[in-house]
């Protein structure tokens, strides 16, 4: 009877082990689908190169890989030298990554186009386009993005510009005049353990007698550097097909990111070697089973983060020792990363989930014909490029696609999932419904950007209810979209309860069984226009407080301390929650009283003071007139006026400031705004200081008087009228003595900002303040100058438009805002 059973449980096995042996394929891992041997060359085109804009005739160096400085378009050049044993050999130029749409020509011969930005490419040349000795690169390049069927597509939600130009490696490939092609391994894991690895390439050559007798010596060698097999294989009919078996082959994990080393050597008839060629692989099963990601067999909770891509330096050299001491698993990058992050993540061990550059494509392109034949064809190249990497696991097309619901699924070009696949592909979405009967990807991904409140828990049940063989994956996780209001003014409690929020909602979706993995949204590659104005410990625009990475003149992260401490399982985290103290709100009341009892004192002290401040109010014209006929008012009483006035105002627009730290369209306004690095360095510590912030913005209003002054006085010598310097501050700073009147409202108004309806009837109440200000610049001015109010008026509005023309257009200079006002609309309409 035991032998009976024993039998049967054997032919299970060998049963089992069939099926797997026909369902379990997957491609190999290539190192590089260009390597350097000693036969196999890479000619550089990096270094200094010429370039100007199409409509300028002047050219200037740039650096490549590196920016361009606009958004127009480009043209760039180079010359670069052949060896001149290398004129018979055979050209690929490769272009890791340009932005955005170009066209490529080398000694004026049309080489290539590139239709979209991010996307690698290779182009082989034909013969004759290159030469031994002096070659010349020549390069279009439009710098601008399209709204419509440009990719990316032009800015994005709260992302205003990306890289310009040539923004990665670009390099002439040359391979010897015989030499292999297109070398393809794919793999079977027949029982997690036996190996089936098949080899096929073919081999060209100039002449048809290059590969008569000619052979391949093949060797694979083990992650210790072992030789497993080394045996010659015959090229029939210019082409070579083996299969190997390794008997006991080692899987590649995230832990144990084992490698193994496929080299190919061609020889001819007498032995000589005529080409090499190489790569690595690896060996692994990655699919989806009943929600769940499987690797090898085995269930696989993701621990990631979510970058962009930023530049030509990509992550930085320890980008991939910084994953992996962040304790994360995996990586999804908004927009696709450059070919050799994914080398890095094949050695150190990680997962890929590399986005399509599609990320917040609005819902109208995806009905543009153009858009999409760009979407399928950077698909089509993306997929030639990183498929035969372990690392990678998918490709998300888009994260965060704002609600597209059924037109998304409609128009974008996938097909039904597939168990099959040795990659799958996944879709990412701001709000927890997705709207549609069948979906028609591999996992879903859902961020907390654009949820008015954090039922993620409820989300999920809804979605796992209606597909529950989909993986649920959380791709952009922090510290703003969780909902959680840390309303603090101590820097290091603010610092606590943004670790405590972050820490406590990815712990609880990591120990949710219905949530394959959670990213959380790091800001390492990213441009700095998330949450980055109100950081206490940042000393670079590109940090925001709610980001992991550690900076050169800061502190770690808390956040960084929690997340690596949940992800590596050391540590205990937070083991309670940090509470708020309110001791910066104090400082708004002690500057009001101050104020008031400055502004009390003079008052009530001085009787030309108190005469001249009802005059202004109850009989203006009697008070313009004396200033048009040149009487002379004591500097210090109008000193006096406006220290009150610009105190009132700082008073209200610091607490406007201190109460907005969690806002991110203020903060979205606000870096915007903000071109200068150094300024908002200065700012942010300013901020987190209300004392000594009042008194900063205490001097700003009173320079802003003292320049409308010096505008009045201006303005009045333009049109041959006579006005002092000093009675236009007088004027000036007089008139602003009504915004004393807020003294009360500023003192409260930290406490107050957070009501709705409050907040609004102190916007009217300034605006209407402001507005009679101007109303009595204006009359004041009309009296002064004698002019009819009419004329007055448009010599102001004058005025201010040419002051305003010049602020704008040294914006410009600095930050190209203009295409992105229709985004800050969408921040505001997305209510976040």
């Amino acid at each position: 009877m035991i032998n009976h059973f024993r039998r049967i449980f054997q032919g299970i096995l060998c049963l089992l082990t069939v099926v797997l042996m026909f369902m379990e394929f997957s491609t190999a891992a290539a190192a590089s689908g260009f390597p350097e041997t000693a036969a196999r060359k890479r000619l550089s085109l990096a270094g200094s190169w010429q370039a100007r804009e199409k409509k300028s005739p002047r050219w200037f160096a740039v650096r490549v890989p590196g920016r361009l400085p606009a958004a127009k378009v480009y043209f760039l050049k180079r010359e670069f030298q052949i060896p001149a044993h290398l004129k018979d050999y055979r050209f690929t130029l490769v272009v890791d990554g340009i932005n955005f749409k170009s066209t490529i020509k080398i000694n004026n011969q049309y080489v290539g186009d590139v239709p979209a930005g991010y996307e690698a490419l290779s182009f082989k040349m034909e013969p004759g386009i290159l030469h031994g000795g002096k070659n010349q690169i020549f390069i279009e390049i439009d710098a601008a993005q399209n709204f419509k069927y440009s990719l990316p597509v032009k800015g994005g939600l709260l992302e205003p510009e990306l890289p310009r130009g040539i923004i990665r490696a670009i390099y002439i490939y040359a391979v010897p005049p015989v030499s292999l092609l297109k070398p393809a391994i794919t793999y079977r894991i027949q029982n997690l353990s036996r190996i089936k690895l098949n080899i096929g390439a073919d081999v060209v050559s100039e002449t048809s007698a290059g590969t008569a007798g000619g052979k391949i010596t093949v060797r694979i060698e083990s992650p210790e550097g072992i030789a497993l097999f080394s045996g010659d294989v015959p090229v029939v009919s210019g082409h070579v097909q083996t299969t190997i078996h390794i008997p006991a082959g080692r899987l590649w994990t995230p832990r144990f990111p084992v490698l193994y080393r496929v080299v190919l050597t061609l020889k001819n008839e007498a032995g000589q070697i005529l080409d090499t060629w190489f790569t690595t692989v690896g060996f692994r099963e990655f699919r989806v089973e009943n929600g769940h990601f499987v690797l090898n067999r085995k269930p696989l909770k993701l621990k990631g983060i979510t970058v962009f891509p930023k530049d030509f330096r990509q992550s930085g050299p320890d980008f991939g020792n910084w994953v992996k001491k962040l304790g994360a698993n995996a990586v999804l990058f908004i927009y696709p990363p450059a070919p050799e992050m994914f080398r890095e993540a094949d050695s150190l061990g990680f997962f890929i989930f590399s986005g399509l550059p599609l990320w917040n494509s609005p819902a109208d392109v995806w009905g543009n014909e153009v858009f999409l034949d760009n979407v399928s064809q950077f698909k089509k190249e993306f997929l030639e490029n990183v498929q035969n990497h372990p690392s990678f696991c998918g490709f998300t097309a888009g994260v965060g696609n704002d609600g597209l619901g059924k037109d998304y699924f409609r128009f974008f070009p996938v097909k039904k999932p597939s168990k099959e696949k040795h990659f799958l592909t996944g879709a990412g979405f701001r709000t927890g419904t997705v709207e549609t009967k069948s979906y028609p990807f591999d996992w879903v991904g859902f961020d907390l950007t654009n949820w008015v409140k954090p039922d993620w828990k409820k989300a999920v049940t809804h979605f796992r209810e209606r597909f529950p063989a989909v993986p649920i994956i959380f791709s952009q996780v922090s510290v703003p979209f969780l909902k959680e209001h840390n309303r603090t003014e101590d820097q290091i409690r603010f610092e606590k309860r943004q670790g405590y929020t972050l820490w406590k909602t990815v712990r609880e979706m990591l120990d949710s069984p219905d949530v394959a993995g959670c990213f959380v949204f790091t800001d390492r590659d990213y441009q700095g226009m998330y949450p980055t104005f109100l950081n206490p410990y940042v000393k670079d625009r590109r940090l925001f407080r709610m980001g992991l990475e550690s900076n050169s003149n800061a502190s770690p992260r808390l956040s960084w301390k929690m997340i690596h401490d949940l992800y590596t399982g050391n540590g205990p985290g937070f083991a309670e929650f940090v509470q708020n103290r309110d001791s910066g709100k104090t400082a708004f009341l002690l500057w009001g009283f101050a104020v008031i009892i400055f502004f009390l004192y003079f008052l009530k002290g001085n009787k030309r003071i108190s005469g001249n401040f009802v005059r202004v109010f109850a009989r203006p014209k009697g008070f313009y007139m004396e200033l048009q006929s040149g009487r002379k008012i004591a500097w210090g009483h109008s000193l006096i006026i406006n220290f009150s006035a610009s105190a009132a105002l700082a008073i209200l627009t610091a607490s406007l400031f201190f109460s907005a730290k969690e806002s991110i369209l203020f903060d979205f306004f606000m870096t915007q705004l903000l071109f200068f690095r150094g300024l908002k360095t200065q700012l942010i510590p300013l901020v987190w200081n209300p004392a000594v912030f009042v008194l900063v913005l205490t001097f700003f209003f009173f320079l802003f008087f003292s320049l409308l002054a010096v505008v009045l006085q201006t303005a009045a010598v333009m049109t041959g009228r006579s006005l002092k310097l000093r009675n236009a501050l007088a004027l000036v700073y007089w008139l602003s003595g009504v915004f004393i009147f807020l003294v009360p409202i500023a003192m409260v108004s930290a406490r107050i900002w957070v009501y709705p309806v409050l907040k609004y009837l102190i916007f009217g109440l300034v605006l209407i303040l402001f507005l009679w200000f101007v109303y009595r610049i204006l009359k004041g001015m009309t009296v002064i100058l004698h002019y009819s109010p009419g004329i007055t008026a448009l010599v102001m509005t004058g005025m201010a438009g040419l002051v305003l023309g010049i602020l704008l257009w040294l914006y410009q200079v600095h930050s190209n805002f203009l295409p992105y006002l229709g985004y800050i609309f969408h921040v505001w309409k997305a209510g976040i």
